[in-house]
């Protein structure tokens, strides 16, 4: 009679199916696809006898309606493999634990949910083992056994999270769909992406993988973006960090196997990744959401400054061969190119600039200028010839110009910060020593270029050539100083320079004094006497501040 506890046996509930089974297993050995039949079918009469229970108010019916609905549902689940292949088997499996999730989400049933999600696990590792045991075919791209059952397990998962992510909230087991709808997202996630690389890997030609592959990632954060924007699921817009570490990864990736991040198909690949990473970055700075912005601002920022400092040194490199120069320039010239343009679009209020400023000109610029700094000092200290398309001549060929530029980025760097910032002194004093060295060095490259001296330390430095342009560029830049100093009433400058001069006076008397009589020698005297009469007449020194 209903309402006997005899009812809720399990032994009786759940017994009987399976010792029917156990004898139609037998029954049915002689004939094709018979156990599949007969377990669809007690599937069926399960799932009536559940109707019939459905709704009854009595505990123990209750119970008997989801023990019922629970073998009904194992019954079917056990006729897809007696039917099917591995693919289509665990596609099936896949959907029915999609439907059961949705089932138990509508109707609040914890064990119908769970089943779902356990029934998705299970077909995603049969799957997964029968593809590599080679049951499950690859014939040709994208139309095969493989991507669609993937594509199916993708579609569940995702499905699922989704219905949970709705569900979080206003259900009884809410705690529980929060913690389950993340992972069945990552878990269609893993199957999106990751049947994307065995594509690619299988079917792609081997220059063009690293391309396809960034391209793939790019695509799919794009459709993500929109999806979950549109379904206003922000979880399912996270993708985009993967696109964020796979921009380096790929450059690298390319570099390693071509020496060149832009060859082949990445010429078009890579700056379309660039383009849909931004945009995305776009979309979620303006709702102010996402993981990581500063880290995915500065990343990509930094990656672009060095691919194209790398790019144009190939291009320089590709059309002068054996030129060093010219490689050498485009490390200075890029680098300072995008930090000029970084410094105008923050006062523009340009994006991305715009969208993380501070941080942009404080910590994105900071490699950047560390970056040139070095770059100054070593270009400046190496010969590097071939690069000149005339006669070597001061301040107007493309080695100082770069060198001035690089200086005039660093001074503009400095300038952004605020008056009592200890950086905004530092900055300039760094840039009057690089310009000094730069001045010293120049008269070595003189040397070289116009009296044929060998770049090298022990022959510049015995070279009167050189230590005579050395003595007058140090005087000139000792009165430019003196004179500047007068005119801004700078005491502090106006003595530097005076230093200046009193080095030059002291390196004529101990360095330059083994070429005394000489006509050099003499001239360079003479220049340097009236150089400095100009400065004792043009640039008298400040008065201090009290008078």
């Amino acid at each position: 009679a209903p309402g006997m506890k005899g009812w809720t046996d399990g032994a009786i509930v759940f017994g009987t199916p399976i010792a029917a089974m156990l004898s139609q297993a037998v029954l049915m050995r002689p004939y094709d696809y018979g156990l599949a039949w007969s377990s669809f079918i007690a599937g069926a009469y399960y799932l009536l006898l559940w109707r019939a229970l459905l709704g009854k108010k009595d505990p123990a019916m209750q119970f008997m309606e989801k023990s019922h609905l629970g073998i009904a549902v194992s019954l079917f689940t056990l006729t897809i493999p007696l039917a099917f292949g591995a693919q289509l088997t665990s596609a099936l499996w896949a959907l029915e634990g999609a439907v059961l999730v949705w089932l138990g989400v509508r109707q609040q049933r914890w064990l119908a949910r769970s089943f779902g999600v356990f029934l998705q696990a299970a077909s995603g590792l049969y799957f997964l083992v029968s593809w590599l045991n080679g049951d499950i075919a690859q014939a040709m791209p994208v139309l095969n056994n493989f991507y669609v059952g993937a594509l199916i397990l993708t579609a569940s998962g995702i499905v699922s999270a989704h219905l949970l992510q709705q569900a979080s909230s206003d259900s009884i087991d809410g705690a529980s769909n929060q913690k389950l709808s993340p992972i069945l997202l990552l878990w269609g996630w893993a199957w999106w992406f990751g049947s994307g690389v065995v594509e690619v890997h299988e079917f792609a030609s081997a220059p063009n993988k690293i391309a396809l592959l960034l391209t793939f990632t790019a695509g799919s954060v794009i459709a993500f973006e929109l999806i979950g924007r549109s379904l206003k699921w922000h979880a399912l817009r996270l993708p985009i960090l993967l696109l964020t570490a796979s921009l380096p990864l790929a450059a690298l990736a390319q570099y390693a196997r071509t020496g060149e991040v832009l060859h082949g198909a990445m010429l078009i690949a890579f700056p379309l990744a660039i383009a849909a990473h931004h945009w995305v970055l776009s979309r979620h700075d303006e709702e102010a959401f996402g993981l990581f912005p500063i880290t995915r601002h500065l990343l990509v920022f930094w990656l672009v400054i060095a691919v194209a400092s790398h790019e144009l040194e190939w291009i320089s490199r590709s059309l002068a061969p054996g030129n060093t120069l010219w490689p050498l320039l485009a490390w200075g010239f890029a680098p300072a190119l995008c930090a000029l343009l970084t410094i105008g679009a923050a006062k523009k209020a340009l994006w991305p600039v715009a969208a993380q400023s501070s941080v942009y000109l404080e910590v994105g610029l900071a490699p950047v200028a560390l970056l040139l700094t070095l770059w100054s000092v070593y270009a400046n200290f190496n010969h590097h010839g071939g690069g000149f398309l005339s006669t070597y001549i001061p301040f107007m060929n493309p080695f100082d110009l770069t060198q001035i530029l690089v200086l005039f980025t660093i001074l503009r760097w400095g300038n952004t910060f605020e008056e009592d910032d200890v950086r905004a002194s530092f900055f300039p004093r760094l840039v009057y020593c690089l310009g000094f060295i730069g001045v010293s060095t120049m008269a070595a490259r003189l040397g070289h270029h116009w009296a044929g001296v060998p770049f090298t330390v022990d022959a510049l430095f015995k070279s009167l050539f050189v230590q005579s342009a050395l003595s007058l560029l140090w005087t000139t830049a000792a009165i430019a100083l003196m004179i500047t100093a007068t005119r801004k009433l700078d005491r502090s400058r106006w003595f530097l320079g005076f230093t200046l001069l009193a080095v030059v006076g002291a390196k004529l008397l101990f360095v330059d004094l083994a070429n005394v009589g000489t006509v050099a020698w003499t001239g360079s005297l003479m220049a340097i006497a009236v150089l400095v009469l100009a400065a004792s007449y043009f640039s008298p020194a400040p008065p201090k501040a009290d008078s």
